[in-house]
């Protein structure tokens, strides 16, 4: 319970100073859409949940049961008297589907956070070649 509360701490800090730069840095002439921001914020809690839980797991998990374990017997090749055993480790409790879940969650949320919207340039005409320069035809 304590690592939950304390996750969702961490989670609550970090969305209130994305919250805090999204105002801070935000461009009077060109605001940032609410919808945005709002995304940023979700984002940010729902990333930093996602990491802090990962990390708290991560001890029980390394050391957790591994499902479908095998052990095989095998003969020791240089006098064929001799069995030896050997365990092949079936799927790791650290590499869970949960887990992977988690750290794709974080690298999404993460990209998330570069997302910016401004408003389009008016003197463009539509054009990608950019103000001030004019566009030379080669001739041959």
């Amino acid at each position: 319970m304590r690592s939950w509360l304390l996750a969702f701490a961490l989670s609550a800090v970090c969305a209130g100073i994305v919250a805090c730069l999204n105002l801070m840095l935000a461009n009077p002439g060109g605001p940032q859409l609410l919808w945005l921001t709002r995304l940023h914020v979700a984002c940010a809690f729902a990333g930093t949940l996602a990491i802090t839980r990962f990390i708290q797991g991560a001890p029980a998990a390394l050391q957790g049961p591994t499902s479908r374990t095998i052990i095989a017997q095998g003969v020791v090749a240089h006098n064929r008297t001799e069995a030896v055993n050997f365990v092949v480790p079936g799927k790791s409790a650290f590499f869970s589907t949960g887990r992977c879940v988690m750290i794709i969650c974080f690298v999404l949320c993460f990209m998330v956070q570069f997302i910016r919207a401004g408003k389009p340039a008016e003197d463009t005409d539509g054009s990608h070649a950019g103000t001030g320069q004019q566009m030379r035809k080669l001739s041959t």
